[in-house]
């Protein structure tokens, strides 16, 4: 699988927007689109079941508008502010599933968000990879002597 196509990048970056708006995050250069053309490269590297996974469930999440707010709009189409209140309705329906799946949704996309390296300078963390980093950490606390 190639990736994401190009509705599925859409709902993406309308869900990144209503989750981490650019205008008003710690990083505003980085937008709603670039965030989801990072997932979906995030993505492709981990294999194509996270792909055809993710991609189902920002189909589900995007049609499924009229069972939670009762209107008859897809989630593109809404304008930010009910984005954010269907976001909302999610985090707060009393469906297990549906709050598992926006958790998923948005664990992926502040993961990839917090691994921009302008996003890392903005918060005061050096950018770079996070688990060599660790590593070497780790190494040189071990080759301290005990005192």
């Amino acid at each position: 699988m190639s990736g994401f196509s190009s509705e599925q990048l859409r709902i993406l970056a309308a869900f990144a927007d209503a989750l981490l708006p650019a205008d008003e995050g710690v990083a505003p250069h980085v937008t709603a689109e670039l965030l989801a053309l990072r997932v979906e490269e995030f993505l492709s590297r981990l294999g194509g079941i996270s792909l055809v996974g993710l991609g189902l469930l920002l189909w589900v999440f995007d049609l499924s508008v009229p069972l939670v707010l009762a209107r008859f709009k897809r989630f593109v189409n809404l304008d930010r502010d009910e984005r954010v209140r269907y976001v909302r309705a999610w985090d707060e329906s009393r469906l297990y599933l549906r709050r598992s799946a926006l958790l998923a949704l948005k664990t992926v996309v502040t993961m990839v968000y917090g691994s921009i390296p302008e996003v890392q300078l903005a918060i005061g963390y050096a950018p770079g990879n996070i688990v060599q980093g660790t590593v070497a950490l780790a190494s040189a606390a071990r080759a301290e002597p005990v005192s």
